[in-house]
C-alpha cells in the first residue's frame, strides 16, 4: 500500500471532545487560549486513534505517526495530517509548545509495538510520554512557572492510570493490552488476562485495590505503592512489601539491582524531595559508597549531586530498558531535545531535568557534558560494544564516566579538576568493565578491547566465546594495567591539586581501587561470580578516607 494511502485511512473510535472524562477547551479557560487546547486535542486524539485502531498493523500505525510528527514540525503535507498542521498553526510554530506535542507521539508508538508495563517504573514511564505533555502544554500556555511541571506530571500521571483502571477490561478485549503491571499481576497469581471479561480465574481485585490509582499515593509520597502480596493476610501481617530498585549509573554503580523507578519518582516530586527520595534509592541500591561520600556533602552540593545521579539513571534506564533499538534511540532522542530546550529556554521539558535544573544554573553544568552522556548511552543502543578498538573504548569511557566527573566536580566546587575527573572515570568504568564481563556478556556486549583480545592469543569476538575462553584472565589482567595506570595518574593529580572539596571522588577512587585489587586476586576464575564490597566494606571505607582527610 502506498505510504499516502497508509496515512489517509481514517480513524476508527469515532470519539469527540463530548466523550471525554474531562472537559476539553472549557469555557473557565481564557478565551485567548481555547483554541490552541482544542487544536492539541485534536492532534492528541486522531493520533490516538491511529495506536488503538485494531485494523492496522504496526508499522502502517508507525508510518502514520511519522507522517504526524513531520506534519507537526512544519514538514509535508501528507493526507490525514490536518490536526497535527493546525496545531502547529493555532501556535504559530512555537517550538516548545509542538515539543509536547511529539512527546505524546512516543506513547503512541509505544501502543503500537508493545501490550504490557512490565512494572510500575515501566507504566510511569508509559505516562510520562501518554500525561505529562498535557499538563505541560496547558502550563506553558498559561505561562505558569517551570517549578509547577512536577507537580503536573505527577497529577497527569493520576489520571492517566485511573483511565487505564476504567478502561482494563476494554483495552485487553479490544487492543490486547494490560497497562495494570505485569509483575503486580504475577505476584497476586493472577494470568496476563485477568482483567477480561470472560476470565473465570482468580479475582484481579486483590491486585487492583493496590494500584496507585485507587490510593491516590503518587502524589502525597512520592513513592510506588506496595506491590500486592498474594499471601493471606495472616501472613502479611508481620512485614511490608518493599519496591524494586534500579540499573545503575554506569560511571559509579558497585551493584546493578533490577527495575527502574528513580526516574518515576523524580517524575512526580517537588525537586528537594526528589532528591531526597535518589538518596535514598541509591543507598537501598547497595550503593553504600556512593550514597555516603554525597551524604556527607553540604546540602546545596548534595541535592545536585542526587539530582545528576537521577539524570545518568534515567538515561541508563532507556538504553537497557525494554523496547526496540528504534524505540530506545527516539527515547534518547526526545531526552537531547529537552537538554537543548533547558538551556536555549530555560524551560525543563522532562521531567529529571527539572530536579537537574537548579544545579544546571546554580554549578554552570556544560551542556555539551550532558549529551556526551547521551551519546554513550546511544554507543549501547546502536551497538552492542564488541570487542572495541582500545581508542573505540576510550571514547566511551569519556562519554559515560568521564562526563559525569566533569559535572561532578563543577559541583564539588572544583572545576579546575577537570584532569583527575575524566582520568578517574575511566578507571571507574574500566573497573566496571572488569567486574561485569559476565553480566555484559548475557546482554550481547563485549567491552574489552580488541588488542588486548588479540595480545592474549584470542581470535574470536563474541561474547559467547570469550567468556569462556581459557586466555579470558590474560586479557582481563592487561586492562585491569590500565585502570591502574589511571588510578595512579589519578591519585598524582589529587595531590597536585589538594584535597579540599573532593572527598567525595577520593572515595569512589579508594573502594573501586579496592575492588579491582580483589578482581585481580581473583583472576577471573569465576566470571559470573565476581568479587563484590558489601555496604559494610564501602561504608568503611568511606570513614577511613574521611579520617585520613581530616
Amino acid at each position: 500500500m502506498p505510504r499516502a494511502a497508509v496515512v489517509a485511512l481514517p480513524a476508527t473510535s469515532g470519539k469527540t471532545a463530548a466523550d471525554e472524562n474531562f472537559p476539553v477547551a472549557s469555557l473557565i479557560l481564557p478565551a485567548a487560549v481555547r483554541r490552541q487546547v482544542m487544536a492539541f486535542y485534536t492532534f492528541a486524539r486522531t493520533a490516538d486513534d491511529i495506536a488503538d485502531d485494531p485494523a492496522l498493523p504496526a508499522d502502517i500505525k508507525l508510518a502514520k505517526l511519522d507522517a504526524l510528527e513531520a506534519a507537526l514540525a512544519g514538514h509535508g503535507d501528507a493526507p490525514g495530517t490536518d490536526s497535527a498542521l493546525a496545531l502547529h498553526e493555532a501556535v504559530n510554530g512555537d517550538g516548545l509548545l509542538l515539543g509536547h506535542a511529539a512527546q505524546l507521539l512516543q506513547a503512541f508508538r509505544r501502543d503500537a509495538l508493545v501490550n504490557h508495563c512490565r512494572d510500575w517504573g515501566d507504566l510511569m514511564n508509559y505516562c510520562r510520554f501518554s500525561a505529562a505533555p498535557v499538563g505541560r502544554f496547558l502550563l506553558q500556555l498559561h505561562g505558569e512557572a517551570a517549578d509547577t511541571a512536577a507537580p503536573a506530571d505527577a497529577l497527569c500521571a493520576a489520571l492517566q492510570v485511573l483511565n487505564h483502571l476504567q478502561d482494563c477490561g476494554d483495552d485487553l478485549g479490544a487492543l490486547g493490552r494490560v497497562y495494570i503491571p505485569r509483575d503486580w499481576l504475577r505476584m497476586a497469581g493472577l494470568p496476563h488476562d485477568a482483567l477480561a471479561d470472560d476470565h473465570t480465574g482468580p479475582e484481579p481485585a486483590p491486585c487492583l485495590r493496590h494500584h496507585p490509582g485507587s490510593c491516590g499515593r503518587p502524589d502525597r509520597h512520592g513513592q510506588p505503592p506496595a506491590r500486592p502480596d498474594p499471601r493471606p493476610a495472616p501472613a502479611r501481617a508481620g512485614g511490608h512489601h518493599p519496591g524494586g530498585g534500579g540499573k545503575a549509573v554506569r560511571a559509579a554503580a558497585p551493584e546493578r539491582p533490577a527495575g527502574g523507578q528513580g526516574q518515576a519518582i523524580a517524575a512526580r516530586l517537588p525537586r528537594r524531595r526528589a532528591c531526597r527520595i535518589m538518596a535514598r534509592i541509591a543507598r537501598m541500591s547497595g550503593r553504600s559508597s556512593f550514597y555516603w561520600a554525597m551524604r556527607l556533602l553540604p546540602r546545596p552540593r548534595r541535592e545536585a549531586m542526587f539530582a545528576l545521579y537521577g539524570y545518568c539513571r534515567m538515561l541508563d534506564d532507556i538504553a537497557d530498558g525494554p523496547g526496540s533499538v528504534e524505540e530506545r534511540r527516539a527515547r534518547l532522542a526526545v531526552v537531547r531535545g529537552a537538554v537543548a530546550a533547558l538551556f536555549e529556554t530555560g524551560v525543563a521539558l522532562e521531567p529529571t531535568l527539572a530536579t537537574l535544573a537548579p544545579a544546571i544554573r546554580l554549578y554552570d553544568l556544560p551542556r555539551a557534558e550532558l549529551e556526551a552522556l547521551i551519546d554513550g548511552m546511544e554507543s549501547d543502543v546502536n551497538g552492542p560494544l564488541t570487542a572495541p578498538r582500545l581508542t573505540e573504548l576510550r571514547l566511551y569511557c569519556r562519554r559515560v564516566a568521564g562526563s559525569v566527573g566533569l559535572l561532578a566536580v563543577r559541583i564539588f566546587g572544583r572545576p579546575e579538576a577537570g584532569d583527575l575527573a575524566v582520568t578517574l572515570g575511566e578507571a571507574l568504568q574500566l573497573t566496571n568493565i572488569l567486574r561485569d564481563v559476565a553480566e555484559d556478556a548475557r546482554l550481547g556486549r563485549l567491552y574489552l578491547p580488541a588488542e588486548a583480545l588479540h595480545a592474549a592469543g584470542m581470535v574470536v569476538h563474541t561474547p559467547q566465546a570469550v567468556l569462556p575462553h581459557p586466555a579470558l584472565p590474560a586479557a582481563c589482567a592487561m586492562v585491569a594495567e590500565l585502570a591502574q595506570e589511571d588510578f595512579q595518574r589519578a591519585e598524582a593529580e589529587l595531590a597536585r591539586l589538594g584535597r579540599a572539596r573532593l572527598f567525595p571522588a577520593m572515595v569512589m577512587m579508594a573502594t573501586y581501587r579496592r575492588l579491582l585489587s580483589r578482581l585481580i586476586q581473583d583472576r577471573w576464575r569465576r566470571p559470573e561470580q565476581p568479587p563484590r564490597l558489601g555496604p559494610l566494606a564501602r561504608l568503611w571505607i568511606a570513614l577511613r578516607v574521611a579520617a585520613a582527610g581530616s
